[in-house]
């Protein structure tokens, strides 16, 4: 099946995001990607889909304060890339 989508052109590119986004969850075998998550980004009043990644320590927890979510933010076309952001717990909403 991968063949054939991927040769379909409009079902191509949408087909590849999905695989990619499966792919994610399938190499998600350390448990990295904990939860999903609404954090505002690229700034405030404008929403996005993210993967909590981890909770601050060390040094960035001194600093930050320790109520700190490493939240990673996929790019499109390539869900695999994105942005790793620190937001407080307390300015997330998570998702089933």
């Amino acid at each position: 099946t991968d063949r054939i989508f991927s040769k379909v052109p409009v079902v191509k590119s949408i087909y590849s995001v999905f695989r990619q986004i499966r792919d994610i969850f399938q190499n998600n075998s350390q448990g990295q990607l904990k939860e999903v998550v609404l954090v505002q980004y690229p700034k405030e009043g404008s929403w996005a889909i993210g993967f909590i990644a981890n909770r601050v320590k060390g040094e960035m927890a001194q600093k930050l304060g320790d109520n700190y979510l490493g939240i990673f933010v996929p790019t499109t076309p390539t869900p695999t890339g994105g942005f790793l952001i620190y937001v407080p717990e307390t300015e997330i909403i998570r998702l089933e």
